[in-house]
C-alpha cells in the first residue's frame, strides 16, 4: 500500500516509538501496539498475535500453555508470555494481565482527552516499572524519600493499580 491510501489527511493514529531518532535517521514507528507486563505483553488491536517465549520449554511450557489457555483476555487483544512467567500461578498471570487491561485503558482514555500529537505513555521510568514489577499483595507499604518519585508513584498507582494506592507513602 501507498502511506496516502491508508492514511489520509487529519487522521489521528496511535504509534509505539521503537527506536529513538539517531543522526539523520528518524524513529521507527509502528502502530502495532505492544505493552510488557512483569510475566505478559498485551498486544491490543492484534488478536493473531500471542504465545509463549521460545526460552520455556518442555513439561512447563505445557503447564504455562494451560494456564494461558485459562486467561481470558479480549479477543481483539493478542497477550504472550515473556520468560518471567515462567512458573508463575494463573493468579499472578492473571493480575499482570489485569493491569495491562488497565494501562491500555488509560492509554486510550488519555487518547480521547487531549489533542495529537502528544506522548500519551512513557515506559521507561524506573519508579513505574518497580512498582508494575514488584508491587504484590503481599507488599504492605512502599516508602518514597523524593516527593517527585512519590509523585510519580502515586501518579502510576492511581491510574493503573487503584488497589494499591494506600500503600505509597
Amino acid at each position: 500500500y501507498k502511506i496516502q491510501e491508508v492514511i489520509k489527511p487529519n487522521q489521528v493514529i496511535l504509534v509505539q516509538v521503537l527506536k529513538d531518532e539517531r543522526g539523520f535517521k528518524g524513529a521507527a514507528l509502528s502502530t502495532f501496539i505492544s505493552l510488557p507486563g512483569h510475566y505478559l505483553v498485551l498486544m491490543p488491536n492484534n488478536p493473531e498475535a500471542g504465545g509463549i517465549s521460545k526460552s520455556i520449554e518442555g513439561k512447563s511450557r505445557d503447564e504455562m500453555r494451560e494456564k494461558m489457555r485459562k486467561l481470558e483476555g479480549p479477543n481483539d487483544m493478542g497477550i504472550i508470555l515473556r520468560t518471567a512467567g515462567e512458573g508463575v500461578s494463573y493468579d499472578e498471570l492473571k493480575w499482570d494481565l489485569d493491569y495491562l487491561l488497565n494501562l491500555w485503558d488509560a492509554i486510550q482514555e488519555a487518547n480521547q482527552l487531549r489533542k495529537a500529537p502528544f506522548l500519551i505513555y512513557r515506559e521507561n521510568d524506573l519508579v513505574s516499572r518497580s512498582l508494575r514489577d514488584f508491587l504484590r499483595e503481599d507488599i504492605t507499604e512502599v516508602l518514597i524519600d523524593t516527593d517527585e518519585a512519590y509523585e510519580k508513584a502515586f501518579e502510576f498507582t492511581s491510574k493503573l493499580m487503584p488497589d494499591f494506592e494506600d500503600k505509597i507513602k
